[in-house]
C-alpha cells in the first residue's frame, strides 16, 4: 500500500471521532510531518452559496457564505495542500469569525490570524465528516503535483458550518515518507 493510499484511508476514516483539531485533516498532516501545520490564506471573499453547497450545509437560498483559499505548510517551506473552505459565517462563533476575517454576512474584514480553519475552531468541539476522497493525479494552480483530493463537512453541534477541500501535494508525501504512526 502506498503512502497516498494510507493517507486516503485516514482522510476517509469515519471511525475517527472527536474534535476537528485532534482528528481533522490538519491534525493528520501534523502527525505525519511531526510539526505544526500553518496556513497562508491567498484569498477571501463573500460568496453566494451554490445549490449544492446549500444542500450540504442545510442552508436556505440567500444564506451568506464566505470562501477562503490558501495553502497549508509543514515547516517554513513544505507545501502540504491547497485548500478551500466555504463557511456559513452566521453559524460560526464571533471570535472565530474575527480570527478568520469573516463578517456575519460573509463580508471580508481584517483577519486577526492566518491559521487553518480546524485550529481556529479549537475548543468548540467542531467535528469533521468526510464526504469524499480520491487519488487525484494532476497539478494545482501553482503547477505542483497533486496526489489526493478530499472533501469534508465541518459541524458545530447539530449544524454544518463549512465545506472544506484539500488538494494534497506529492511533495508533502515525498518529504515525509511513511510508515506513519496512526495515533
Amino acid at each position: 500500500m502506498s503512502d497516498a493510499d494510507v493517507l486516503l484511508a485516514w482522510l476517509t476514516d469515519c471511525t475517527r471521532r472527536g474534535a476537528v483539531e485532534d482528528h481533522g485533516a490538519t491534525a493528520v498532516f501534523s502527525r505525519i510531518a511531526g510539526t505544526e501545520i500553518t496556513a497562508v490564506t491567498r484569498s477571501r471573499r463573500a460568496c453566494p452559496l451554490t445549490r449544492r453547497q446549500q444542500k450540504l450545509l442545510h442552508a436556505g437560498a440567500g444564506t451568506a457564505g464566505h470562501e477562503r483559499r490558501g495553502v497549508l505548510y509543514a515547516g517554513p517551506d513544505i507545501a502540504v495542500a491547497a485548500t478551500t473552505a466555504v463557511l456559513v459565517p452566521a453559524r460560526i462563533p464571533a471570535r472565530v469569525r474575527a480570527m478568520l476575517g469573516a463578517g456575519p454576512d460573509g463580508a471580508v474584514i481584517p483577519a486577526e490570524a492566518d491559521m487553518p480553519l480546524g485550529r481556529a475552531l479549537a475548543g468548540y468541539r467542531a467535528r469533521r465528516e468526510p464526504l469524499e476522497a480520491f487519488l487525484a493525479p494532476g497539478r494545482d494552480y501553482d503547477g505542483n503535483q497533486l496526489v489526493i483530493t478530499s472533501a469534508a463537512r465541518l459541524w458545530l453541534g447539530a449544524a454544518p458550518v463549512a465545506l472544506v477541500t484539500e488538494h494534497v501535494l506529492a511533495g508533502f508525501l515525498a518529504a515525509f515518507p511513511g510508515p506513519w504512526d496512526q495515533r
